[in-house]
């Protein structure tokens, strides 16, 4: 996500100062993995919706915003129990999305085409800020794919993992969100 910054820098050479939208375009993916007591799960949607603004002075790129929204109800396992238990673990009743809002930019390193930014996370109505690390690629002349993997505990959230059949199923703490990002060229001027 927040590796924007270096795939900007690939796909735009100016020596104006310009202002770009960025937004999501074709297939953007979420996947959440975790384990429990009876086996290994994982979880993906498709439904995510991101918008970034940038200032690009010459080979500089500024990230201004970035941020992003998940219909919570949206992942899927493929099993309407777990989806079902899921989104109750989740509060989705009563938190329906998951958001993330960039905060800072780390670090960057245009060698290996990897960012390090914070963001602001809010899962079931409780925001953390995380550390991300992201992979940004440029995808032809106007945009860019963004992957990454990050390790994250429920209970950072306040949440419980749940446990079913009194008990003999638990699911654990860690989880693993692995993320693909797909970001176009929406709008683009120069700034000033």
């Amino acid at each position: 996500m927040k590796l924007l910054l270096i795939l900007i820098t690939f796909l735009f050479s100016s020596s104006k100062l310009e202002r770009a939208i960025l937004v999501t375009d074709g297939v953007n993916t979420i996947t959440v993995k975790g384990t429990s007591t009876m086996h290994d799960w994982a979880m993906t949607s498709t439904d995510i919706k991101a918008e970034s603004e940038i200032l690009i002075n010459g080979n500089d790129v500024q990230i201004m915003n970035f941020s992003g929204i998940l219909d919570a109800n949206s992942l899927k396992s493929g099993h309407k129990t777990m989806d079902k238990n899921a989104y109750k673990t989740l509060k989705t009743n009563d938190f329906p999305t998951i958001s993330f809002d960039f905060k800072r930019l780390e670090s960057k390193d245009p060698e290996t085409a990897t960012v390090k930014a914070i963001f602001s996370v809010t899962i079931a109505g409780v925001t953390k800020e995380l550390s991300v690390n992201a992979l940004v690629n440029p995808i032809g002349e106007d945009g860019v794919t963004i992957n990454g993997t990050h390790n994250l505990k429920m209970s950072d959230f306040g949440i419980k993992p749940p446990s079913f059949m009194l008990g003999a199923l638990k699911v654990g703490d860690d989880l693993v969100v692995e993320f693909t990002l797909n970001l176009k060229v929406s709008q683009r001027e120069i700034a000033g």
